[in-house]
């Protein structure tokens, strides 16, 4: 039996250990063994049909039908954790279909997401007036990233600012 001083170093590690826990699924943040690139799949999509793909990025469009969820999503580069890195460069477009129903207000244009899955063909879809071959995807596995603060919703001062001091320095017009 455990006595009170050595009850409270228990419950503080297994408290630590549960924050360290994450949700991500282990597809979604381990890297697969075969990196397969959008561009390869619309060269030679009969190669690589059934094949394991990790892709994410940033949600263009939510459809859906009666079977499933179909996301279009503007492909961009992973980071270690499989997070879309999302910049000037995008590594083209897919088509992720998903299962069920997803809710389109959570599931929206610009929303951050991965999946893992597999490749069943190409699917023509006009991007304005240009026709774009989108790798379609079945997906098994996917996960949606929490959205990350505006910079503007960031607080820049160091903990130990105090506005008077910027006022000190930097006084303003009196009022009268």
């Amino acid at each position: 039996m455990l006595t009170k001083t050595q009850l409270w170093p228990a419950i503080l590690l297994l408290c630590y250990l549960s924050a360290c826990t994450t949700k991500i699924p282990k597809e979604i943040s381990h890297p697969p063994h075969s990196l397969i690139t959008i561009s390869d799949i619309q060269s030679q999509p009969e190669l690589y049909s059934g094949t394991s793909v990790r892709w994410g990025g940033i949600i263009s469009q939510t459809e859906h039908s009666h079977q499933h969820t179909q996301l279009i999503i503007i492909a961009y580069s992973l980071n270690k954790q499989g997070r879309p890195i999302a910049g000037d460069h995008s590594e083209g477009r897919f088509v992720a279909n998903i299962k069920g129903f997803l809710e389109p207000t959570v599931y929206n244009a610009e929303r951050a997401l991965t999946i893992n899955g597999q490749v069943t063909g190409l699917q023509t879809i006009n991007i304005g007036d240009f026709p774009y071959a989108h790798p379609v995807i079945d997906v098994t596995q996917f996960y949606l990233w929490p959205e990350l603060p505006d910079e503007q919703d960031f607080d820049y001062y160091p903990y130990w600012w105090d506005n008077r001091w910027y006022y000190l320095y930097h006084p303003h017009p009196h009022r009268h």
